[in-house]
């Protein structure tokens, strides 16, 4: 009798997971193409120069090196911060500071050293001209 149940309902769950799936497909469609003057995203993420806020993890992890039993690790944290013109200077301003938490093998044993590693901060101001909407050409100056 339970099983007579699940198979009533068996085409109303398919009818509705057809619906589900033809509104995704719809949805994704209408974000195919960027609006027209605008970056696209992935470009704005490789551009060192875009105003994009974000946040990336990386993980560089090795299961096995030459020379030892250990497995290296070293785990990148990298903020982007994108702060809109004000103030004195009117220039667009980004901050990149990246962390690296390191884990490092100590001789040919499985011994392990875990700490931070380089620290980088990337502080650059963004130049208006020429006008990169009209140009495509962006730069800036910074440390």
């Amino acid at each position: 009798m339970e099983n007579r149940s699940r198979l009533a309902h068996a085409p109303i769950i398919a009818w509705l997971l057809a619906l589900l799936l033809n509104w995704h497909t719809h949805c994704l469609a209408g974000q195919s193409t960027p609006p027209p003057g605008n970056e696209s995203l992935t470009l704005k993420a490789n551009d060192p120069t875009a105003s994009l806020t974000q946040f990336e993890v990386k993980d560089e992890y090795t299961p096995s090196e030459f020379g030892t039993n250990a497995q290296p690790n070293t785990l990148t944290l990298r903020g982007i911060l994108a702060v809109y013109p004000r103030g004195p200077l009117n220039l667009e301003q980004l901050i990149r500071p990246t962390f690296q938490i390191e884990t490092k093998p100590l001789g040919k044993g499985a011994a392990t050293r875990t700490g931070f590693g380089d620290t980088q901060l990337f502080d650059l101001f963004v130049m208006p001209w020429p006008n990169s909407r009209e140009t495509g050409f962006r730069w800036g100056v910074g440390p």
